[in-house]
C-alpha cells in the first residue's frame, strides 16, 4: 500500500482507539497516529540508498529490514508507555498507527514478518500479485508501477481507507 493508504489507517485506527481511550480524540493524537501508521515504510530510503536508485527491486525488499518487525514496535511501545507515564497518549499513537501499518501490510502480497526477531516467515493473506517492475529508468519504473498497482485488490482497499478517513474526519472531527 502507498503512503495515503497507510495514513488514512493510521488515522482510522485512532479514531476508533478514541471511542476507548479518554482523550485520544484530540488532533495531535490522531494526526500522530496518521504519521506513525506511514513510519514503518521510512525504511523504504534505506532500500534506496543500498540500491543507489530511487526505484524499487526485487533484490531489496524493505519489508525484511528490521523497521518491519511488529515486535520491535511493540518493545518499544511498553518501553516508552512505562518509563513515560506523562506521555503515555503518544505511546499509544505509536502503537496505534505502526500495527495499522503491519495489519494492512499483512494484505499485500508479501506478508509481513509478525515474529521476526524469532522467525524470518511473512505472514499475509493476499489476493494480489506480486507487482515486479524491471524497468531501470526512474520515471518508467514508476509509471510501470502505478499502471500494475491500480489493478490490484490492495489499489482498491486503500481508495476506500482514504474515502473512509475523509469522511470520518468531516463528519466526526
Amino acid at each position: 500500500m502507498l503512503p495515503p493508504g497507510h495514513i488514512a489507517g493510521g488515522f482510522l485506527a485512532g479514531k476508533i482507539a478514541s471511542q476507548f481511550i479518554p482523550g485520544f480524540n484530540e488532533p495531535q493524537y490522531l494526526g500522530l497516529a496518521a504519521f506513525f501508521g506511514f513510519f514503518p515504510d521510512l525504511d523504504f530510503f534505506l532500500a534506496f540508498l543500498k540500491l543507489k536508485k530511487f526505484i524499487s527491486s526485487e533484490n531489496i525488499n524493505h519489508r525484511k529490514f528490521v523497521t518491519h518487525a511488529p515486535l520491535v514496535y511493540l518493545l518499544i511501545f511498553v518501553i516508552w508507555y512505562l518509563l513515560f507515564p506523562e506521555q503515555q497518549l503518544l505511546a499509544v499513537a505509536f502503537l496505534l498507527g505502526t500495527w495499522s501499518h503491519f495489519i494492512i501490510d499483512s494484505f499485500s502480497a508479501d506478508g509481513v514478518q509478525w515474529l521476526y526477531p524469532f522467525s524470518k516467515k511473512s505472514y499475509g493473506f493476499s489476493f494480489d500479485r506480486k507487482i515486479e517492475v524491471h524497468e531501470q529508468n526512474f520515471s518508467r519504473h514508476w509509471l510501470q508501477f502505478i499502471k500494475d498497482y491500480t489493478k490490484v485488490l490492495s489499489f482498491k482497499v486503500e481508495i476506500i481507507l482514504i474515502l473512509a478517513a475523509i469522511i470520518t474526519l468531516i463528519l466526526n472531527p
